[in-house]
């Protein structure tokens, strides 16, 4: 303990014992106070007892990301982008689930132990309970965001750390997962952090709206604000109603206006939202059957809440895959929006034939899809997986003459190229389709536990064995498939025991004296050339010829001819691109293949207003390749440093601090290009192949209006759309427009 230590908990003690003296303090510092007397009263928590970050055992951890999958695949998109704009200034990115556990992290490997060390890390459990204040804690303890900086946090171990974390909810009101940004050290100012602070809280919304998206697919939304139009932006609050009118999810900016609205005061975190039920009527001056009139597209209109009679810029998509609803739901419905004055049955038609249409025209892409007929002969699996491309077509008939054999295959091809879609596929095309398909990414478990999550284990084999035998992944595995990602990096050990698994057909459990015979097909995948590993003495050459049986292997998107196909297929009807949007995807490289295609598609449906995907809607990456930059060459560290300064405008911010840079942010450099038929044009130009834009898309003029109305404030104009100001130079950019100032 040094003296910075003892000096602090000097402070904790002394705002124990006389806590009246803190009542007047700001409301951060209120909630500061707050949880240190929740950590000693309901935790039993002491100042003086330091304990280290807590870090769960892999298999605890991976129950926890399990619950997660679905979200964190949503999310992870989101959580790539925003690494990127922060990792340069040194902070890591932690996604906890509603239990406090890190199930997702991004940081720099350099400083892996470091972080550890300081439960900056995937497992680390932040909760009150465990760590004391803390931001993730206590976000979970209030359901507010907040930062925790330096002093803040109760325990004294953790004081060197700056934290700022985000609730986010899921579309039932429910704190789902907390995003947080964390740094090793940073300046003493807590003020050094507030734009730490509103980035989170940005990309949290965007997570939450996404996720929002995902889930009420199939049911109408609401997109609503409070402010102007949101054209190119992001709505502000998000409301979906099922088939009957009653409102079945909202994000949680929706929810504090229902809520407001009403008089309802929020539940508890932890507490489902009391809104959820409610009809249409009660909480806006309109129905069910008025919906139609507000899909995308059409003109900005206005929505009345029916208490206040506050008016909410409006638009609404309709559900993908509508449930029919009864003969008598909407007959006695009736609001001014313009079919009211027809017959009820009249009303529903109308609204089925708007939900029917959305749903038609989000499929066109899907409908359009090139016939696999190469394909057809393949097993149903096997052919799902093929969109007519040749190389990948020999690869799958290769494999379906193997099906009714017992050897085992080693699949090869880049990270994210389909491996495990591959081997899934193959297990359900095989006679062993009705038994266990386990996998396994032997990359990801750690050394230390990989010997008892594969072979399982005894009671107490050793320590933290717990009490009960444990069946391993092998076990699990017994008369179906075992797919063993990332074989290539295996430790030695565990290759020798595997060795003894595929040649005697049984395993043996650690601790174990009786070996468990089994019946499993092995199929291997690797980014490396295995061969080149059994040269380099790290993988064993007899486990080699064990397992390759066969050998697939699979082309890297870039590769492939039929990425049309892919692209229709991932959307499945959600969405559909704009020509010039899917310019701009067939131009990327993809280094991270079909992995990095699906987060993309995923996170433009989720940007896209209307279901059509523009170029603006696509992640920066896939903006940047319509210009001709590659992928590899868009983030070096001043890159992200810069892009974290311009995206600031977000969220409005002008506090000074590491992340800040005063000055820098309100007069970058103007787009050096050039109106529709000057020298320069813009992404969309590029991904096209167009040189100049014969003349400006509605969506374009628009844009123009709103900076000739703002006197080409850029800021103001970004803002005004909900937009950064680095999104709003690539739309200038792309629609060549300029300001007067650079035209002269």
């Amino acid at each position: 303990m040094n003296q910075h230590q003892r000096e602090h908990i000097a402070t904790v003690m002394a705002h124990l014992s006389e806590p009246a003296r803190w009542l007047a303090r700001s409301p951060q510092e209120q909630l500061i106070g707050d949880s240190w007397q929740r950590c000693v009263t309901h935790h039993g928590l002491e100042p003086g007892r330091m304990q280290e970050a807590r870090i769960l055992p892999w298999q605890q951890l991976r129950e926890h990301r399990q619950r997660m999958e679905e979200f964190r695949h949503i999310a992870h998109h989101g959580l790539t982008q925003l690494y990127q704009q922060i990792a340069a200034a040194g902070y890591v990115l932690l996604l906890t689930d509603a239990s406090g556990i890190t199930v997702d992290y991004l940081g720099d490997a350099h400083a892996e132990v470091s972080l550890r060390r300081a439960g900056l890390f995937l497992g680390a459990e932040w909760t009150e309970a465990v760590a004391g204040t803390c931001a993730v804690g206590t976000a979970l303890a209030t359901g507010r965001a907040l930062t925790v900086h330096q002093t803040d946090h109760f325990d004294a171990t953790h004081i060197p750390l700056t934290c700022s974390a985000v609730p986010l909810f899921d579309p039932e009101g429910q704190l789902q997962a907390i995003l947080d940004i964390s740094a090793l050290s940073s300046p003493q100012p807590r003020a050094s952090q507030h734009l730490a602070l509103q980035l989170a809280q940005v990309w949290a919304a965007r997570i939450e709206n996404a996720w929002f998206a995902h889930r009420h697919q199939n049911n109408w939304t609401l997109q609503l604000s409070a402010g102007a139009p949101f054209v190119g932006g992001s709505p502000e609050f998000l409301i979906a109603f099922d088939d009957r009118g009653l409102l079945a999810g909202h994000n949680h900016r929706g929810q504090c206006l229902l809520e407001g609205e009403l008089g309802l005061s929020a539940p508890p975190p932890g507490d489902k939202s009391a809104l959820l039920g409610m009809p249409i009527e009660r909480l806006f001056n309109t129905t069910l059957d008025c919906l139609p009139q507000w899909l995308a597209g059409g003109q900005p209109a206005t929505l009345d809440q029916a208490r206040s009679g506050d008016k909410l810029f409006v638009t609404a998509v309709a559900p993908l895959r509508p449930a029919r609803r009864a003969a008598h739901a909407s007959a006695d419905r009736h609001a001014p929006c313009g079919v009211a004055d027809r017959p009820a049955a009249h009303v529903s038609a109308d609204l089925h034939a708007a939900r029917e249409g959305a749903v038609l025209h989000a499929a066109r892409g899907v409908a359009n899809r090139p016939a696999a007929h190469a394909c057809a002969e393949l097993p149903a699996p096997l052919a799902a997986l093929c969109g007519g491309d040749a190389a990948l077509h020999q690869q799958l008939q290769r494999a379906a003459r193997l099906l009714s054999a017992s050897l085992n295959l080693v699949v090869q091809g880049e990270t994210g190229s389909g491996k495990e879609y591959f081997a899934r596929a193959f297990h359900q095309a095989s006679d062993r389709r009705a038994r266990p398909f386990i996998a396994v990414n032997c990359a990801a478990i750690p050394a230390q536990l990989i010997e008892s999550e594969l072979f399982g284990h005894l009671p107490g084999s050793f320590s933290g064995a717990g009490s009960k035998a444990r069946a391993g992944l092998i076990q699990a595995a017994d008369g179906g498939t075992l797919f063993l990602d990332e074989i290539g990096d295996m430790p030695l050990e565990m290759q020798t025991r595997l060795l003894r698994v595929l040649a005697e057909k049984e395993v043996l459990p650690v601790g174990g004296t009786r070996p468990v015979r089994v019946d499993i097909r092995v199929i291997s995948a690797s980014h490396h050339r295995l061969e080149q590993r059994v040269e380099q003495g790290h993988f064993r050459a007899d486990l080699f010829w064990r397992l390759q049986g066969a050998r697939v292997t699979l082309p890297a998107l870039r590769d492939r001819s039929d990425l049309d196909w892919l692209i229709d297929t991932l959307l499945d009807g959600k969405a559909e691109l704009a020509p010039a949007a899917r310019r701009c995807v067939q131009q990327h490289r993809w280094p991270g293949n079909l992995r990095e295609l699906r987060n993309a598609l995923d996170y433009a449906s989720a940007m896209s207003l209307n279901g059509r995907i523009e170029p603006a809607d696509l992640p920066d990456t896939l903006q940047m390749s319509g210009q001709g930059i590659a992928s590899a060459q868009i983030f070096p560290r001043a890159a992200a440093a810069h892009d974290l300064v311009m995206n600031s405008a977000t969220s409005g911010a002008s506090q000074q601090g590491p992340l800040s840079y005063a000055g820098a942010a309100d007069h970058p450099a103007a787009p050096a290009t050039g109106h529709a038929g000057a020298s320069g044009h813009g992404a969309a130009a590029a991904c096209s192949g167009q040189k100049n834009p014969p003349g400006l898309p509605p969506e374009a003029q628009e844009l123009e209006q709103h900076l000739h109305a703002a006197r080409w404030n850029h800021s103001a104009v970004a803002r005004l759309l909900g937009i950064s100001r680095m999104t709003l130079y690539r739309r200038m950019q792309r629609y060549g427009i300029r300001s007067p100032l650079h035209r002269s």
